[in-house]
């Protein structure tokens, strides 16, 4: 098989990420032939694609409004909304297929490896004179005024809080510094909490109840809270931080269930995908 990935322009950390993940492992897989087209516009990517062997594009964004991968000479397959069939034309078998995590079949999500508890290793620091929150991209929709709404109510409780929040995706260090990693997401389309990073590290969790987070926090694996609702957000925030014994049931389902994030759970969902498309 031979496999091209593309990144759209606009493509999200999420998106980004699941092109590493399948890159690298997809690589060591027998039989599959990956590669990275890089190119400057769509257009040029569809182009590109006309004089090279390839069987399949898996192209990483929202393609919904990407008229130019109409023109693409094989089958091609984004995490959500491809164009609809009535707009294509040329073969059949070139028509886009919708593969993510909330698509029929699923796509799971897969995290890094290096972000998975290690046995025995702490997955937050020792409780101290101060607890530190931890989020991601301050500059998603909404989130800037959620965390500030939440932040002001927690501050009628305790006085002891710090909420960071991170401009550029959390490395294993960075969430080993926090007590807390909150997924602030007030949009189902917004996929980049990192809820699934902090979750097979063992961390203590706290997300909005968006479509993808509904996923990732299955069996238990974290507190859930209504999206875009700063008084519940606060209640779990300190649910998860002070109750202990809560908190620690969460932790343990979270560790528990975290093969479901490994990238090879992921790489065989993902080529079972492929031959279908292929082969039917």
């Amino acid at each position: 098989m031979n496999l091209v990935q593309f990144v759209l322009p606009e493509a999200s950390e999420y998106e980004k990420k699941c092109q590493r993940i399948d890159h690298e492992i997809l690589s060591r897989t027998a039989g599959v032939s990956v590669s990275l087209e890089v190119a400057a516009s769509v257009s040029a990517f569809a182009a590109s694609l006309r004089n090279r062997p390839a069987d399949l594009a898996h192209v990483y964004g929202d393609a919904s409004r990407r008229t130019a991968l109409l023109r693409m000479p094989m089958p091609w397959i984004s995490t959500r909304n491809p164009p609809p069939p009535r707009f294509l034309f040329g073969r059949q078998n070139n028509q886009p297929t919708a593969a993510g995590p909330l698509t029929d079949p699923p796509l799971p999500e897969a995290v890094e490896e290096h972000f998975f508890a290690v046995e025995g290793q702490s997955s937050s620091p020792k409780t101290g004179d101060r607890y530190t929150i931890g989020s991601y991209g301050i500059g998603r929709p909404g989130v800037k005024s959620l965390i500030e709404r939440t932040v002001s109510r927690l501050e009628r409780f305790r006085e002891d809080l710090d909420w960071k929040a991170f401009d550029r995706p959390p490395a294993r260090e960075d969430l080993e510094t926090l007590h807390l990693w909150v997924d602030p997401a007030t949009s189902d389309e917004d996929y980049d909490g990192f809820t699934a990073e902090a979750i097979v590290g063992g961390m203590r969790v706290v997300a909005s109840r968006t479509a993808i987070n509904r996923q990732r926090l299955l069996n238990g694996s974290g507190f859930a809270v209504p999206v875009n609702d700063p008084n519940e957000l606060a209640h779990a925030i300190l649910t998860a931080l002070f109750k202990d014994e809560i908190a620690a049931e969460r932790q343990q389902a979270a560790i528990a269930h975290s093969g479901r994030f490994h990238p090879s759970t992921r790489a065989l969902a993902l080529l079972g995908i492929y031959n279908r498309i292929l082969h039917g």
